[in-house]
C-alpha cells in the first residue's frame, strides 16, 4: 500500500492515463494522415514502438522527477513540505478531463462518418476507385483514345455530382499498387475486366491485328488466363483486407461468353469460391454494344453506370 500511495502522490497513474489517452489520440488523426499519402506499413508500425517505449520513459520521469516552481527537480531532492505534486495532479486532471471530452468527440465524428469505424479518404464520403487500362484496344470511343485517356475518365464525368470521393487509377502489366488502393479504404472499386490483359498485350507487343487469322489465339488465351488470375488476385487482397469495399467489374463481351448472364454468374461464382470473403460483393455487368459498338458516352450506358454506382453505395437520389 505504500507503493501505491507513493505511485498516486507522485501523480505517476495520471501522467500514464494522460499519456495513453494522448496516445490514442495522436494514432487515430496520424493513421488518416498516412492513409491520405499512401505511407507503408512501416511507418505506423515505427510510431507505434516510439509511443510504447515514450510510456515507460514518461512513467519514470513522473516516479524520478517533480515540478517544482523552481523547474523540474530530482523528487529526493524536493523537501516533502515543500512538495506541489497536489497542486500538479489537479492539473493533469484537467487535462485528462480535456483529452477524454476530444476522444469522445472523435468517437462520435467517427462513427457518423463510416458506422463500422473505417474512413474514407475525404472522411466523409464513399471513395470510388475507377481502374482501366491507357492501352488503346482497351479504350472504349475514339475520342478517348485520340485524348490519350482511359475509360476511367470517362466514367468520372458520368459519376460527377454524386455524394462521393473518385479516384482514377491506370494499370498495365507491372501494375502492383494494390497497397495503396486498399490504403484509400475504397466503398467501390469499378473496374475493367479486360483491362489488365489490354494492358499487357500492348506492352509485351502481341499485335491486335483485325483479320482473325493473324492472332495467335493459343497465346492469347494463355495471356487473357493470365491476366484474369491477376484480376481475381487483386479481388481477394482488397477484398480481404477492407472487408466492406464491392466491386463492380464491367466488359464489352471479349474473353470469353461475357454478353451471357449465366457465364458472368460462373465467373462470379469461381471468385467467390476463390475468395469466400468477396461473396456478395462483386456485381459483374456487360456493356452494350459489343466489340465496335460499346460506348460510356452513349447516354443509356451512362445512366446504367451511374445507376449501377447508386445502387452499390445505397446512395439516397432522385435519379
Amino acid at each position: 500500500m505504500s507503493l501505491f500511495k507513493e505511485l498516486k502522490r507522485r501523480n505517476v497513474f495520471r501522467v500514464g492515463i494522460a499519456y495513453l489517452v494522448g496516445a490514442w489520440l495522436l494514432i487515430q488523426v496520424v493513421d488518416i494522415l498516412l492513409d491520405n499519402i499512401g505511407s507503408p506499413p512501416w511507418v505506423m508500425l515505427t510510431l507505434w514502438v516510439v509511443l510504447g517505449v515514450g510510456f515507460f520513459i514518461t512513467l519514470f520521469f513522473a516516479w524520478a522527477f517533480e515540478l517544482t516552481p523552481d523547474g523540474i527537480r530530482r523528487e529526493k531532492d524536493v523537501d516533502r513540505t515543500q512538495s506541489i505534486t497536489h497542486q500538479t495532479g489537479r492539473k493533469l486532471d484537467y487535462v485528462l478531463f480535456g483529452l477524454i471530452l476530444i476522444g469522445i468527440g472523435w468517437l462520435v465524428v467517427r462513427d457518423s462518418i463510416n458506422p463500422d469505424g473505417g474512413f474514407s479518404a475525404s472522411g466523409t464520403a464513399p471513395v470510388v476507385i475507377l481502374m482501366d487500362t491507357y492501352a488503346p484496344r482497351g479504350v472504349y470511343d475514339q475520342q478517348t483514345r485520340d485524348s490519350s485517356g482511359t475509360n476511367a475518365d470517362v466514367l468520372s464525368n458520368i459519376l460527377r455530382g454524386l455524394p462521393i470521393e473518385t479516384h482514377k487509377e491506370a494499370i498495365g502489366s507491372t501494375w502492383d499498387r494494390e497497397q495503396q488502393i486498399l490504403m484509400q479504404h475504397p466503398d467501390l472499386i469499378l473496374i475493367h475486366r479486360s483491362g489488365f490483359y489490354h494492358s499487357m498485350t500492348q506492352e509485351l507487343g502481341f499485335s491486335y491485328d483485325p483479320e482473325p487469322s493473324s492472332i495467335d489465339a493459343q497465346r492469347a488465351a494463355k495471356l487473357y488466363q493470365f491476366a484474369d488470375n491477376k484480376l481475381m488476385t487483386f479481388f481477394g487482397f482488397i477484398g480481404q483486407g477492407n472487408p466492406d469495399t464491392m466491386f463492380l467489374v464491367y466488359s464489352r463481351g471479349t474473353g470469353g461468353g461475357w454478353v451471357e448472364e449465366e457465364y458472368r454468374i460462373r465467373w462470379v461464382a469461381q471468385l467467390e469460391q476463390r475468395f469466400p470473403a468477396l461473396t456478395g460483393r462483386v456485381r459483374a455487368i456487360d456493356i452494350p454494344g459489343g466489340v465496335t459498338g460499346a460506348t460510356f458516352r452513349n447516354p443509356e450506358t451512362a445512366q446504367m453506370m451511374r445507376l449501377q454506382v447508386i445502387s452499390l453505395l445505397g446512395i439516397e437520389t432522385e435519379e
